[in-house]
């Protein structure tokens, strides 16, 4: 099974949701591959050092090592599930995709838009942090 988490840049609320699933999955033996992408991410760029600390202090999650990428569409079509953290991502991916089969992986991480801490401050990320472990624990309850 093969698990895509999208947000924006893809240096904060996807890189952490997929450092947390990561974790879990592992700690259960799951075998899941877990992936993170950004409608907007530039390629390359490291997770934002709030949210590095924000895993580690909470979770004692290393994301150091992770690396924005640009979602693309071979993304969504070689995933089981895509998580998208707002009713926009979902939207402008299900437009762009043209693709009924495809947009019926997409679901909302959440019912509610997960909240987004960038250039906030540390409160925010681990505010961010927690609602989406929360939100992990669910789907790994429910649907893995």
């Amino acid at each position: 099974m093969t698990i895509l988490f999208v947000c924006t840049g893809n240096t904060c609320r996807s890189a952490m949701a997929e450092g947390i699933m990561k974790k879990l999955a592992a700690e259960r033996g799951l075998d899941i591959n877990v992936i993170s992408r950004g409608i907007y991410a530039s390629n390359g760029n490291p997770a934002s050092e709030e949210a590095i600390n924000a895993l580690l202090k909470l979770y004692n999650i290393d994301i150091s090592r992770h690396t924005s990428k640009l979602l693309n569409f071979s993304d969504v079509e070689n995933s089981d599930v895509v998580y998208v953290m707002t009713e926009n991502h979902r939207n402008l991916l299900i437009t762009t995709l043209e693709n009924e089969e495809l947009s019926g992986k997409i679901k909302n991480f959440s019912r509610t838009d997960v909240s987004d801490p960038y250039m906030g401050n540390k409160k925010e990320y681990e505010k961010c942090a927690k609602e989406l472990y929360k939100g992990i624990l669910k789907i790994l309850k429910e649907e893995v």
